[in-house]
């Protein structure tokens, strides 16, 4: 049974799926029945407008209660995820921190900045195509709910879950657990699987979107997964790396979303 408990690579995506999922679920569920009492209406409304889409609950004007459970729930799952995937994943923590040196910081830095900066492009020119296709310029359904429960008055749980405990936990996931169980594959080939899983994951609730405009913002998802791989790498497969330019990343795109 210890072993269980031990820095383990299948653990820690084990636990990472059982709460993405149904920790998520029982989040929404309890935060769903806080929102009912908050904003005086039944449970199963409030269950009712969750299951709606951010078109429909701007049409309804159900947006104060849409993003109260949304970003509630969102930041009780991913606390929860903090606590256990770190937990499990501690092991991995003081190896990593053995391993350091000092030209990973400058690769880090270096990184860091370069990929914010091509991650802002990558995501003006998936708008420039999108306008191409669409005449609009269409954003993922992950994205518009993240920027819309940033707006809606919800920055501090908002910043928390997306710029801090976000990039630890899909970092010691997408790239720390599964390259460690994907080792015996060639470099390539776990380089586009790790990336085609990260990217569909973020794209599970756009599907109903243009196609052409789905694999748009399907391929901004895949190339980010591919560049943090490759700065893993190049740190000597440190994870301290790539949680850094991630969380740079995301509290850049926090800053632009604040900013607007």
């Amino acid at each position: 049974m210890k072993n269980y408990f031990k820095t383990n690579p299948v653990t820690i995506i084990f636990v990472y799926l059982i709460v993405y999922i149904f920790g998520a679920l029982l989040a929404s569920v309890v935060v769903s029945m806080i929102a009912a009492n908050v904003f005086s209406i039944t449970v199963p409304e409030a269950f009712k407008i969750l299951a709606l889409s951010t078109k429909e609950v701007a049409s309804q004007g159900k947006e104060n209660i849409y993003y109260f459970v949304q970003s509630w729930s969102n930041f009780i799952t991913y606390v929860v995820l903090f606590i256990l995937v770190v937990f499990f994943a501690r092991g991995y923590f003081k190896e990593d921190l053995k391993k350091f040196s000092k030209k990973n910081i400058l690769i880090i830095v270096i990184s860091a900045i370069l990929f914010a900066a091509l991650s802002q492009g990558m995501n003006h020119l998936a708008s420039f195509l999108n306008q191409k296709i669409t005449g609009s310029s269409v954003t993922s359904e992950n994205e518009v709910l993240i920027e819309k429960m940033i707006l809606s008055g919800y920055k501090v749980p908002m910043f928390l879950s997306v710029a801090l405990f976000a990039p630890v936990v899909e970092e010691l996931v997408y790239r720390k657990a599964l390259i460690e169980l994907s080792q015996k594959l060639p470099k390539w080939a776990y380089y586009l699987i790790i990336s085609f899983i990260f990217a569909i994951l973020h794209m599970t609730s756009s599907f109903g979107i243009h196609f052409g405009v789905w694999i748009i913002l399907f391929l901004v998802y895949f190339i980010s997964s591919l560049l943090l791989i490759l700065i893993y790498e190049l740190t000597n497969k440190n994870i301290y790396s790539s949680i850094f330019v991630h969380m740079v990343n995301n509290i850049v795109s926090f800053i632009f979303i604040v900013s607007k």
